[in-house]
């Protein structure tokens, strides 16, 4: 006896802990100028569903008490909201808030002679290579240490300053001026 009103009791706080998934339809628009949002995403938290908005920012979402909807589109902060049955709703309304992005300067240079094409491209490809010369003062790339131990009388020989200095020599006689006709 005591164990079916256990069971009975265990069951009436069980049952209604199982939500039932309800069709809810969202309108997804702009804070400022309630206009819609199109395409917006909503993903409902923790769990394997995600919704898109039409063009004309509606959706139709399965959801059930208690899940948390995360909104978001390109260009708009992410928005999180917990959805509750005691609010019924013909059609939700979620405002997103846009992002303002202040972007830098850009200047735009033109070139008129051969002689400043010729310049520029050979200026970007010295800057190309100075990645793979070592024994400039300006090299970008990774500093690879020598490891730890006596050296080679090769490796002594190569990692001199002298030797450092020959291959740049022999590097920047390798370079082509472009022929522009």
């Amino acid at each position: 006896m005591k164990l079916k009103i256990l069971i009975i009791i265990s069951l009436f706080f069980y049952l209604p802990s199982f939500a039932q998934k309800t069709k809810q339809r969202v309108k997804v628009m702009q804070s400022d100028s309630s206009v819609a949002v199109p395409y917006a995403n909503i993903l409902v938290k923790n769990k394997s569903q995600s919704f898109v908005c039409d063009e004309q920012g509606y959706a139709m979402i399965d959801v059930s008490n208690g899940d948390t909807l995360i909104i978001n589109s390109v260009g708009y902060f992410s928005t999180q909201l917990v959805y509750n049955t005691n609010i019924i709703l013909p059609v939700w309304r979620i405002y997103l808030v846009q992002k303002n992005i202040q972007l830098k300067e850009v200047t735009i240079k033109g070139i008129s002679t051969k002689e400043e094409l010729k310049m520029a491209i050979l200026r970007m490809r010295i800057e190309e290579r100075q990645k793979d010369l070592p024994g400039l003062k300006s090299y970008h790339g990774s500093i690879k240490r020598p490891p730890a131990g006596p050296m080679s009388p090769i490796t002594m020989i190569y990692e001199s300053q002298w030797a450092k200095k020959q291959r740049a020599k022999k590097w920047s006689k390798s370079l082509v001026m472009p022929s522009i006709k």
